[in-house]
């Protein structure tokens, strides 16, 4: 997967939603590095806005709709903290312009 995003590192604003069902809106940050095979593999951690819910409650892969227009179907892999937890991005959906 080739992401090219530009707010790399930056925080970003979207929501967090499981199918169709909001869970929270997030604050989050992305990176990318390589793989042992020279594939790209893109990460991040985000931080939830609302207590009422965790992403941990639900199976199976989310999605972030960014404020910026793209989509990332993502896996939790680890709480962090304070309401952070570290994701790794499946597939990510950019806007056609």
């Amino acid at each position: 997967m080739s992401f090219n995003f530009s707010t790399r590192g930056r925080k970003n604003l979207g929501y967090l939603v499981k199918d169709r069902e909001f869970i929270s809106v997030v604050n989050f940050r992305l990176d990318q590095e390589e793989d042992e095979w020279g594939r790209p593999r893109v990460y991040g951690d985000m931080e939830l806005k609302g207590k009422n819910r965790k992403p941990t409650d639900y199976d199976g892969p989310l999605t972030i709709h960014s404020n910026q227009g793209y989509s990332l179907n993502l896996e939790i892999t680890r709480y962090l903290a304070k309401g952070r937890y570290a994701f790794q991005v499946k597939r990510a959906n950019q806007p056609t312009s």
